[in-house]
């Protein structure tokens, strides 16, 4: 007598859509934490230029180093703008720069790699040390904005930044195999300075150095 045999059919189907649910559910971009921010703006003149100093506060979470570590770059986006306070009218923008690092990590030596490219000078550090490369990537020191000649001596001024942090799975060298590992972004609101004159701001010697942090290699 032949006992009837189950049918599976069902099951497996169930079990399939599981399997592609979770790895859905992986591929999901990953939200970082909202307590990420930006210390107040400084903005100060050097050189005969307007320039802004601030750091991303909360943006190095342990989220984010698990994720750089396993592999996939991480990005640390800034951008600066600088714009004119109209009263009667829509406020005017006057200048803007972008900053990006990107942070790499070599699994075979155990470094950090850290380029920075954008409105700025580019460079490229390594180091085995996580803490260093927070200090590389976080602040934006003295960045040159525009001459003050350039500026009215009668307006008012207000620079505003904000800043982003992701992880990219495609700029990866094991991309193929990272392919369902979430990916991580952190975004800022803008962060805004209270209203300037030129007359105002105070001039800044940039630590003894004629070359502004933001501009050159730490």
């Amino acid at each position: 007598m032949t006992m009837p045999q189950a049918d599976h059919t069902g099951l497996g189907w169930k079990f399939a859509a599981v399997v592609v649910a979770g790895i859905l559910l992986l591929a999901v971009p990953s939200e970082g934490a909202a307590d990420s921010s930006l210390e107040p703006l400084k903005v100060v003149k050097l050189d005969g230029k307007v320039c802004v100093s601030t750091r991303l506060l909360g943006g190095f979470s342990k989220t984010l180093t698990e994720t750089l570590t396993s592999g996939i770059p991480a990005t640390f986006s800034y951008e600066i703008e600088l714009w004119s306070k109209k009263p009667l009218w829509a406020d005017e923008s006057i200048a803007s720069k972008a900053l990006e690092r990107v942070v790499t990590f070599n699994s075979l030596t155990s470094e950090f790699q850290v380029a920075q490219k954008g409105n700025s000078a580019s460079w490229r550090r390594t180091s085995k040390d996580l803490e260093e490369v927070k200090k590389w990537v976080t602040p934006v020191e003295v960045l040159p904005l525009v001459s003050v000649a350039d500026l009215d001596p009668k307006q008012k001024y207000y620079v505003r930044v904000r800043a982003m942090v992701k992880t990219d799975q495609s700029r990866s060298a094991l991309k193929s195999v990272l392919l369902f590992i979430s990916s991580f972004k952190v975004r800022t609101g803008w962060k805004q300075s209270e209203l300037f004159a030129l007359e105002d701001l105070v001039s800044s010697n940039a630590s003894g150095s004629s070359t502004p942090p933001s501009e050159r290699a730490p």
